[in-house]
């Protein structure tokens, strides 16, 4: 399976930018481009992507950023944007940072929680991106009991801190990964 060359153009140009100004929009711009290929425009779309920035003082570089937004349906009431997919997406320096992955790893936690209420399916899926590195999530809203996969990230201990985000976007068992979790939301 190969990505189109659409797809593949768009992370490579979000790579060259590195920690430029512009990078956040390279990488928000190949996600949604990424998003459009994988689920149609005409039922689904991204909706209020959060901001997360903090800037380096005296610098027009970013320190660290990244956005959180909701994929959802376009399909009539009462279905209409309800969440099936949650996408963050954080600068490809924080691979780098334990303390970078937990932040990334509860925010995502703490969205998917507040989406799952919202969510039409029998599962809600996430994508926590930290540059072309991925990590997929998983949490099932008819069992509240349950916990989100894969388990919490820790700073204690934790000796996996590159590992979690091993797996790489533009590699064949990414897309069939991402295509399965694209056959569980529809």
């Amino acid at each position: 399976m190969i990505w189109p060359d659409s797809v593949v153009v768009g992370f490579r140009r979000a790579l060259r930018a590195k920690s430029s100004v512009n990078a956040p929009a390279w990488w928000f711009a190949a996600y949604t481009n990424l998003i459009y290929h994988l689920l149609p425009c005409s039922r689904f779309t991204i909706r209020r992507p959060e901001t997360i920035t903090q800037r380096r003082r005296r610098s027009r570089d970013f320190k660290e950023w990244g956005w959180i937004g909701e994929i959802v349906t376009l399909d009539r009431p009462p279905n209409a944007h309800l969440p099936v997919l949650l996408l963050q997406v954080r600068q490809p320096e924080a691979l780098v940072s334990l303390r970078q992955q937990v932040e990334a790893d509860r925010s995502m936690r703490k969205y998917m929680w507040a989406a799952a209420k919202k969510c039409p399916n029998r599962q809600l899926h996430g994508i926590c991106a930290m540059g072309d590195k991925i990590r997929l999530y998983s949490l099932s809203v008819h069992d509240p009991n349950v916990d989100i996969s894969p388990p919490r990230i820790t700073t204690e201990g934790d000796t996996l801190a590159g590992d979690r985000w091993s797996l790489e976007l533009l590699s064949d068992e990414a897309k069939s990964k991402l295509h399965r979790v694209v056959n569980d939301i529809y």
